[in-house]
């Protein structure tokens, strides 16, 4: 299978990243799963990532808590950023509260 998505993660510690990378990991479309050390919204990160990224997408996720993907999620989002060519795209999330409640 060819990957198609290199992924850029925000890491803090072993025990913060652990659940997004066995998410990650799991996907078949993910090739490589980088760790950001550094703030992804600085210049510098971004210039970074554009010089590993080896994949067609790069999937960069900019929150600290546990990345959990829908039913899905990355074969629907790789099917409309080839069949629009979009440069770009944004997807919003649903945060889990400690009780367990989806917002």
């Amino acid at each position: 299978m060819l990957h198609k998505i290199d992924c850029f993660i925000p890491y803090e510690n072993e025990e913060q990243i652990a659940g997004t990378l066995s998410h990650l990991q799991s996907e078949p479309f993910v090739g490589k799963i980088h760790r950001l050390e550094a703030s992804p919204f600085l210049t510098r990160t971004i210039v970074d990532m554009a010089e590993k990224a080896e994949a067609p997408f790069v999937m960069l996720y900019t929150k600290t808590w546990t990345l959990e993907l829908g039913y899905h999620a990355l074969d629907r989002w790789l099917t409309i950023m080839e069949d629009s060519g979009a440069p770009l795209s944004y997807a919003d999330h649903y945060q889990i509260t400690p009780d367990g409640e989806r917002q």
